[in-house]
């Protein structure tokens, strides 16, 4: 699930592979961090790097982020859902070329629905699991 940094720093997860190649890359630096920390480097030289400019751009601002900016702020991605267009009853040949304002609303309406059930699940999943 994307977190509130989605709304910190918009950017576009295009492909969900990409998605999760990024996570793993946060975590690997992450996980140099520590062991930066744990064996004693001095956290000036650690921050010397973190604080070099990235090729990543802000999306509205077009300024380059940091490097401490991308594993700060970057989401991970713990969950994925996929949506998918199921037929319907009223399907007929060519429907995949139907571009209509009817249908194209149809089918926000499908995917909002089958998006609510599936975060319903996986909440009511996430709460048995977590107990207040």
């Amino acid at each position: 699930m994307i977190g509130p940094c989605w709304l910190k720093y918009p950017f576009i997860l295009l492909d969900e592979r990409m998605a999760i190649m990024i996570t793993d890359y946060i975590n690997i630096v992450n996980s140099l961090i520590k062991l930066a920390e744990d064996n004693k480097v001095k956290k000036a030289l650690v921050d010397n790097i973190l604080e070099q400019k990235a090729e990543t751009r802000h999306f509205s601002t077009g300024q380059h982020f940091k490097y401490a900016d991308l594993v700060e702020h970057m989401v991970s991605v713990e969950e994925v859902i996929r949506i998918k267009r199921q037929n319907d009853v009223h399907t007929i040949s060519n429907k995949t070329f139907d571009f209509s304002s009817t249908t194209i609303r149809q089918l926000m309406r499908d995917g909002y629905e089958e998006t609510l059930e599936q975060e319903t699940r996986l909440l009511q999943v996430w709460d048995s699991e977590n107990p207040r």
